[in-house]
């Protein structure tokens, strides 16, 4: 008859989740791991970049801020629409490219140039348009652009599946509730068939006798049940293969763990700090060609020369 959904791990991992309410409890998680990544990344800075700390919180609190608005579908799920739209505004991709975008000048001035001065709103500016071409990061910041973005699409679209199948197992369940004759026992005999060892005690999942359930089954659900069992078992197969990717175990290119990114995304940040650090040096001089050949400062809107100027270093 109707198949069953298998919730991810990554969801009934948690004490607090109940499986047997996979939709709201599942987003609650997701957004609990993603406050608690915005925490260790917040901390890493603290324990390990002190001097970037202040002047980094608040492109960390927007980065996770974006993160928390596209993972939570809850928003909306009791609203008219069907389904719940993003914001026109919000696309992961550019939020991660954003947030080292502002870290970048941070990072220079503070571990790569400590004694660097005047560094103004129009210096930071020039040094960040000079980013495409010196790429001071390497290619951190492109693949966790990728990764987030697809994990977390992937999560979003699990959670709104979710949601439509707790849905239309409701409706279902009104529409054979309210079939005219017969409610009465049916709604009896579904509720004696899923709790009656649970009223004699027997906390264990004790299943009923196949004969009562077959027989419950026949009399109250078979004329629906056939006419749902195809599409709702396509449904189920199509989310559990979701739940399979979003867990890592889907057999392509990358996995789309959404737990897994977050709880990297704090030492993805680091090992991108770290490389400018290492390639301090280099990383001045190309900083240095790229502001006095004025070619990122043309194709930005910087006044050319301005900043070899303020810089007082060149």
């Amino acid at each position: 008859m109707f198949s069953v959904i298998v919730i991810p791990d990554f969801i009934t991992d948690d004490a607090d989740v109940d499986p047997c309410m996979p939709y709201g409890r599942a987003v609650k998680h997701v957004l609990r791991l993603t406050r608690n990544s915005e925490n260790k990344t917040l901390s890493l800075f603290l324990e390990q970049y002190s001097r970037l700390a202040s002047a980094v919180r608040q492109p960390v609190n927007v980065l996770y801020s974006d993160l928390l608005r596209y993972l939570d579908t809850s928003t909306s799920a009791n609203s008219d629409d069907q389904v719940n739209l993003l914001p026109p505004d919000l696309n992961l991709e550019d939020s991660v490219n954003t947030f080292f975008t502002s870290l970048f000048p941070e990072v220079y001035h503070h571990a790569v140039n400590p004694r660097l001065r005047g560094f103004s709103a129009d210096y930071k500016s020039c040094l960040q348009a000079t980013m495409p071409e010196i790429q001071p990061f390497g290619d951190v910041p492109r693949a966790l652009s990728r990764s987030i973005s697809r994990s977390a699409e992937a999560a979003r679209t699990l959670f709104q599946a979710l949601g439509l199948g707790a849905e239309v197992l409701s409706s279902t369940d009104s529409l054979l509730m309210s079939e005219p004759g017969g409610t009465d026992h049916c709604h009896e005999a579904l509720l004696r068939m899923s709790y009656c060892s649970r009223c004699r005690g027997l906390t264990s999942r004790a299943k009923p006798c196949a004969g009562y359930c077959l027989n419950v089954m026949r009399g109250c659900l078979t004329q629906h049940a056939a006419e749902l069992d195809l599409p709702w078992s396509g449904f189920v197969e199509a989310t559990e293969r979701l739940a399979a990717a979003v867990k890592g175990r889907d057999s392509g290119a990358a996995p789309l763990d959404v737990q897994r990114v977050l709880g990297e995304l704090d030492s993805r940040v680091s090992e991108a700090i770290m490389l400018a650090l290492e390639n301090g040096p280099s990383l001045e001089r190309k900083a240095n060609i790229a502001r006095l050949g004025g070619r990122t400062a043309k194709g930005s809107g910087i006044r050319p020369g301005v900043c070899e100027y303020i810089s007082g270093d060149t």
